[in-house]
């Protein structure tokens, strides 16, 4: 009996956990790929992203505070402050390809 648990662990293992370890390790590739290329555009944005993430944040809030469109922790604020600053950081990075090269 323990020839026959041990040959079907085999057989197991040849034809199923080596295809989803092979399907995993294709997984694990693709993913490494795309969080690679999201790495390397914040990487190329950094400088401006400093530049905007200082002030940005205080106007938006000031902003919604003026307009009385303040929640209590300003989370809805520094989302759209997040989104904005990456958004501007990419024009002006753009901006600062076309002057410098």
């Amino acid at each position: 009996i323990a020839m026959i648990i041990t040959k079907h662990m085999v057989y197991c293992y040849f034809f199923f956990c080596l295809p989803l370890l092979y399907l995993l390790c294709l997984i694990v590739e693709y993913v490494g790929k795309i969080v690679n290329k999201v790495f390397i555009f914040f990487g190329d944005i950094t400088l401006e992203s400093y530049l905007f993430n200082g002030n940005l944040p205080i106007l938006i809030i000031t902003l919604f505070q003026s307009i009385d469109l303040n929640d209590s922790n300003n989370v809805l604020a520094y989302l759209i402050s997040v989104i904005l600053g990456t958004f501007l950081s990419y024009l002006f990075h753009l901006i600062n390809i076309k002057i410098i090269g």
